[in-house]
């Protein structure tokens, strides 16, 4: 049996630690000022405060507390393990169904890369979570719903689950909820949702009657999640690079290196492919490269409030690049000078990284962890031209091996060891130096 809005009593606010009782008017317009033009999926109103957030919401705002103290890494940790606890109480124990929860889990969500030690496999539970919130308050419509449950669901103020799905504030939750699927299934593809007409009906929707700038601005993230390559269309490939975001009034960063992360996307899937376009691929890889090396372009106190989005397109850009570099004929690689300006692009980041860092953070793990995947590149670099240079067998990688060349063990094993060692299912864990 359901149960929804128990009498469970949230820690109100002057139950919490004195730091954030002084400090949540401040953290609060800091979230809707740097954080959330950057995932435009949860929008706060100008108009409320954090007192009235806490009463009405208590799940986002302490969600929205915990991500805004990114400098207060010893209240952020408390405040995240109150997270946990209220997750599995109201989520799991009481069955609990609401926006709050939603909206909380977006935003946890959504930061989550300030939980650099934790392991990230929590991360993909609680999107799943943030699913099941979706399917049970009925938003999805047209997919897979609940309704016989999500109409006793709606959220403190008594909205109906047909209120929840035509409100803006349902339509975006739900949006977001995709659009994060959809980027990490790149990783986990068992998050992948499918693309529907109601999720083009919500961005046409929130595009043609916006509550909030961000409103029209919306279709991109999910527009770019649902690009696919075709050979016989080039026009994704000849991408404007914009120089700068392209509304100084919503100062959205994610806006605009989603738009330059389209190439990287079209290149990963390009590489899954038996016979790439090369020519396609050395447009790709320069698209790619221009994305990476504009990172270090953001200003330094707008970097330290991207979302989760932003760097797992930086991962996903570096290891494709790095794939492109394993798998290409080496004279084709050489006349590219492939290796170098993967290395470049790497160096770029992991001194982007540096800079931000202010000592054991997200920032100098990423740092760490980007410079033993390079170290590990190199190396593997170093055996091919060495077995290349002493002309090995058939049973040995031959320098001009092409890309159907090497085995489907190699890309499956090898490559996603890679992958999942870099940072979804770090191998390099904090304090372990392996």
């Amino acid at each position: 049996m359901y149960l929804y809005q128990t009498d469970f009593v949230y820690t109100r606010l002057t139950d919490l630690q004195t730091d954030l009782l002084t400090q949540a008017g401040p953290l609060l317009e800091k979230f809707r000022s740097v954080k959330m033009p950057q995932f435009p999926f949860v929008v706060i109103p100008s108009t409320t405060t954090a007192w009235t957030l806490q009463n009405q919401s208590p799940f986002l705002f302490l969600a929205i507390m915990a991500a805004s103290t990114e400098d207060n890494p010893v209240l952020q940790k408390t405040l995240d393990q109150q997270l946990k606890q209220r997750i599995g109480l109201n989520i799991i124990m009481n069955n609990e169904r609401s926006m709050d929860l939603l909206l909380g889990l977006l935003v946890h969500i959504a930061w989550d890369h300030y939980r650099w030690e934790t392991v990230h496999t929590e991360m993909f539970l609680l999107l799943q979570l943030a699913m099941t919130l979706v399917a049970d308050l009925g938003l999805q419509t047209g997919g897979l719903t609940m309704k016989s449950i999500s109409i006793s669901a709606g959220c403190k103020a008594g909205r109906t689950s047909d209120e929840l799905v035509a409100s803006a504030e349902g339509k975006r939750a739900f949006l977001g909820v995709f659009y994060l699927c959809s980027l990490l299934s790149l990783f986990r593809p068992q998050l992948h949702m499918k693309h529907t007409d109601w999720i083009d009906h919500c961005c046409a929707s929130l595009s043609e009657n916006p509550e909030y700038p961000t409103d029209r601005i919306l279709r991109t993230y999910i527009d770019s999640q649902s690009l696919k390559y075709t050979p016989e269309d080039t026009l994704p490939l000849e991408i404007q690079h914009p120089n700068h975001p392209h509304d100084a009034l919503i100062d959205n960063w994610t806006h605009f290196f989603e738009l330059k992360s389209r190439p990287v996307l079209l290149l990963g899937q390009l590489l899954e492919r038996p016979s790439p376009s090369k020519i396609h691929l050395s447009t790709l890889i320069a698209s790619t490269e221009t994305f990476l090396v504009s990172f270090p372009t953001i200003p330094a106190d707008r970097a330290v409030h991207l979302p989760l989005s932003f760097h797992t397109y930086v991962w996903y850009a570096l290891l494709s690049l790095s794939k492109t570099l394993l798998l290409a004929d080496a004279e084709w690689a050489r006349s590219l000078g492939l290796e170098a300006r993967v290395y470049d692009c790497a160096g770029a980041v992991m001194m982007r990284y540096e800079k931000l860092s202010s000592g054991e953070d997200f920032w100098s793990n990423s740092h760490r962890t980007i410079g033993k995947m390079v170290t590990w590149l190199k190396g593997q670099m170093t055996q091919r031209r060495e077995a290349a240079s002493q002309e090995i067998g058939h049973h040995g990688v031959d320098s001009a091996t092409g890309f159907d060349d090497l085995g489907v063990d190699w890309d499956a094993d090898l490559w996603q060891q890679t992958i999942e060692g870099s940072w979804f299912f770090p191998m390099f864990s904090p304090g372990r130096d392996s």
